[in-house]
This record gives structure tokens, sequence and C-alpha cells, in this order.
């Protein structure tokens, strides 16, 4: 299975909330799942204030959160574009505070989180063991106008060092006008594509900045051009590992 939505498309049906002291936001959703169908990806963009604060919690499944956008920390870390911060399920962060810019990040999963956000100190009585991971990468450095388009040879970077149960992450640069790949997904859960420079091109249509690709696992690497201005693109994938560990492990 791969899904992919443009950034027009998500921003054109975009949602104002408001839950909450500090918790204000602009989402622009590309994929949701629901009780109906909890094994789809998840995939939606925050835009936040400036000064805006969201407090320390957790989540029940793993996911990854690309800064794309303004500065902030993440609980006393600085992260800015393009910084990628990954958690297991069951793992506490934050909180993450908007500066003087505020702060858009991609918040993106592989299934349903059926809790949400889960905020200390109340929240602290739905957590269940389960292994503990935090990542973060340092910021990727896009490339500018000129380098992007005069590229003559692929470089696939390493964000996130590949881990045993899969979890990794590489930032890709193409060539303009050629056709290249993402790595194999068959040794995680799924992956994210979020293109940070450029035009992506797949089946007929072009994705600009900011769009959005989920490939599952058993898809194969997923294949697709880059735009004659250049392409870079960042890949999240997820780790096989459960995030929840069973009273019997």
């Amino acid at each position: 299975m791969i899904m992919a939505k443009s950034i027009t498309e998500a921003r054109a049906n975009g949602e104002h909330l408001v839950r909450g002291e500090g918790r204000e936001s602009w989402v622009s959703r590309f994929f949701k799942a629901t009780k109906d169908t909890p094994d789809k990806p998840v995939a939606f963009l925050v835009d936040k204030k400036p000064g805006s604060v969201i407090a320390p919690h957790f989540h029940e499944v793993n996911q990854f959160q690309v800064i794309v956008k303004g500065y902030g920390k993440l609980g006393k870390q600085e992260v800015k574009p393009f910084s990628l911060h990954y958690t297991n399920g069951f793992t506490g962060y934050g909180p993450i505070t908007a500066e003087d810019e505020g702060i858009s990040f991609f918040t993106l999963r592989n299934c349903l989180d059926p809790g949400g956000a889960r905020f200390f100190p109340e929240g602290r009585s739905f957590m269940k063991p389960a292994r503990k991971r935090h990542r973060v990468s340092d910021p990727l450095v896009l490339s500018d106008d000129e380098a992007l388009k005069s590229r003559t040879r692929e470089v696939l970077e390493t964000a996130i060092e590949p881990e045993d149960d899969g979890l990794a992450a590489w930032f890709l640069r193409a060539v303009p006008g050629a056709v290249t790949q993402a790595p194999s997904p068959a040794d995680g859960s799924g992956q994210y594509l979020i293109v940070a420079r450029g035009t992506l091109l797949y089946n007929g249509d072009a994705f600009p900045e900011l769009s959005c690709v989920y490939v599952s696992a058993d898809s194969g690497p997923m294949a697709f051009g880059a735009g004659p201005e250049g392409l870079e693109v960042l890949i999240a994938q997820f780790p096989t590992a459960e995030a929840h560990l069973s009273d019997n492990d």
C-alpha cells in the first residue's frame, strides 16, 4: 500500500483546534485512522503560534515528529528544521515550546493512537511496561535552489542509524529529472516520505514541498521521480517492535 497526498490538498482541509490552554493549533491532515480502520497510517502537520507550549505527555504508539518550520525546544533540547524526533509508545517527552517564529511539525504514526495524548501527571495511570526509546536527529541541512537543480549524483544520508528492529531514517538528495527509489521498507513497519525540497513525481502526479507519502512494509521499495528543479526527501521508517510489552514478556 502506497498513499500520497499533496500539501495543497491537506492545507485546503485544515482545521483550527483549541484544546485547552497553550494547545491552540492549525492542523492539516494527510492520513487518518479510525476505530474501524485502526491499522491505517496517521499523518498531520501542526502549526503552533509563538509562545505555545505542549505539556509533557506520551502516546500509546510509536511515532515520528519532523520539525519543518520555526524554532523551539523539545524538553531542554533546541529543535529546528529539519530535525527528526522519534519516540516509542509509552515513552514520555516534552514540553514542546514554540519560540518567536512559532513552530510547525509533522506527527507521523503507522496506526491509530487509541488513547490520544496522555499528559502528566494525570496520564501516568495509563502508562504500561514498555521499552523506552527516544531519538532526535541533528538538523538536516537543505540545499539552496542552485545546489538543488545542479546536483549530478544522488546522495543518501543517514538521519537515524538503523537499529535491529528496523527503526531508521534517511535523507535522499536526488538528481533533477531522475527516477530513484527509497530504501526497502521490508525491515520495518512502514515508511513515511516527506518532501523537504523540490518536487516528488509519483503515479502521474507532482507533489511539492511538505507533501507526504506513506509506504507499507509489504509494498517493496517505492520508486519515484525528481522534478526538474530537483528533490530532497526525508524517509522515516518505523520499527517492527511493539511498544507495549505483555505481562508475560
